[in-house]
């Protein structure tokens, strides 16, 4: 690692860390694209959790009838194997939920930094900078 790299002089302020650029049309048409890419993916939720629901029904089922031990295995198996698809289900959409979270952060923090540097309206501005929305603090 080159000296001009050190994490020691950004720590002191004699390095500022560089900012990243934000190009805000690619990342709004991102966050488009995630919205319409979302609905058929919750819609897949959604039914994995209704084919699971059956499957914790069928389960009462087995216990009022008093099945076997052999069909209370198979019951619990099946919802292991649906419970996994919806965790994998989720983990893709969480992820997919935070990368566009943060394009949506770095929008505000490049519209914020735009209206300070054009002396933009003070009710504006005072809101863009303090308020929860704005802020994250959600």
């Amino acid at each position: 690692m080159a000296i001009n790299e050190w994490k020691i002089w950004k720590d002191l302020g004699i390095v500022k860390p560089k900012k990243e650029f934000v190009n805000v049309d690619s990342s709004v048409n991102a966050i488009l694209v995630f919205l319409k890419e979302t609905e058929p993916a919750l819609k897949n939720i959604t039914r994995l959790y209704n084919q699971f629901k059956l499957l914790r029904k069928r389960e009462l089922q087995l216990k009022k009838n008093k099945a076997g031990k052999t069909a209370l295995k198979n019951n619990i198996q099946k919802q292991i194997k649906k419970y996994d698809q919806i965790l994998k289900a989720y983990e893709l959409l969480e992820l997919d939920t935070d990368v566009n979270g943060e394009r949506v952060k770095n929008i505000a923090d490049e519209i914020e930094k735009k209206a300070r540097n054009l002396k933009a309206d003070k009710k504006l501005l005072e809101k863009v900078t303090t308020s929860e929305h704005w802020t994250f603090d959600w």
